[in-house]
């Protein structure tokens, strides 16, 4: 997760606003690598009958609606992104996703591991294009508690028929399947059980994995993790790149000296 340019928060509002700022920046300093797309789950957490306490209190609190499918949203860290990205330009689109699924519900990795794995997942998204977005704090946060209003609505309404909503009927058939799915089933499948038996016959790769293992415990523990190496890096280059096509004051000095004189 580090290697793939998670963004990683502590629950501290004030550091964690500077790790977004650093990671928008560093987005919209990189896109001649491509679009990219940023996950974010408002809600936070999981979906536990501890979480679900939380929400509840929030709800009796602030003297809103109660939710039976979901958990309040955190409007704060959705806001500042948005945002942010407005005013980076590397914005062009929101889009809603709500997962459901009709049969068996897994809570957690257990439950999978125990092969209580749903035989279909629903899907249901919208996408929201840049001029339907707002582009002010107290709007975005609004609109981010109509979006979750409408899907606990979704969820209900998902709860008695089994299906979402849909535009053309075709989008209720489930995706076909293609030939590079069971190939890519097999290549891990086949990735695992090597590594699996290089871990216990070669002293080599033993040693590599707990070296690995060691360096990310360390950056995680003692620096500020390896996602936050990287930009370190990626900004230094920026600076040192920015600083080389500067022209020197002095030079410019005699540049314009030399103007005057002819």
């Amino acid at each position: 997760m580090s290697l793939a340019r998670f963004v990683f928060l502590k629950r501290d509002w004030t550091e964690d606003r500077k790790t977004m700022d650093d990671m928008m920046d560093y987005f919209a300093t990189t896109k001649d690598e491509g679009a990219k797309q940023i996950l974010l789950f408002p809600e936070g957490t999981d979906l536990t009958p501890e979480s679900r306490a939380k929400s509840k209190q929030f709800a009796e609190k602030n003297n809103v609606k109660e939710y039976k499918n979901l958990l309040h949203p955190r409007t704060a860290g959705f806001v500042h992104l948005v945002h942010g990205m407005m005013e980076r330009h590397s914005l062009n689109a929101v889009y809603d996703c709500t997962i459901a699924y009709p049969h068996i519900t897994p809570h957690t990795e257990t439950d999978i591991m125990r092969g209580n794995i749903p035989g279909r997942v629903n899907i249901h998204i919208v996408r929201y294009p840049l001029p339907q977005v707002p582009t002010t704090f107290v709007g975005l946060e609004k609109w981010l508690q109509e979006l979750w209003q409408q899907k606990e609505g979704l969820l209900t309404k998902f709860k008695e028929t089994k299906e979402f909503p849909c535009v053309r009927p075709e989008q209720r058939l489930p995706r076909p399947s293609t030939t590079l799915q069971p190939m890519c089933v097999l290549a891990w499948l086949s990735y695992m059980y090597w590594s699996i038996w290089l871990l216990c016959t070669s002293l080599t790769t033993i040693l590599w994995f707990f070296s690995i293992c060691a360096l990310f415990v360390y950056a995680d523990k003692y620096t500020r993790g390896v996602q936050r190496m990287e930009l370190d890096l990626h900004f230094k280059r920026l600076k040192q790149k920015k600083k080389g096509t500067e022209l020197p004051d002095s030079d410019s000095q005699d540049d314009f000296e030399h103007l005057k004189e002819d």
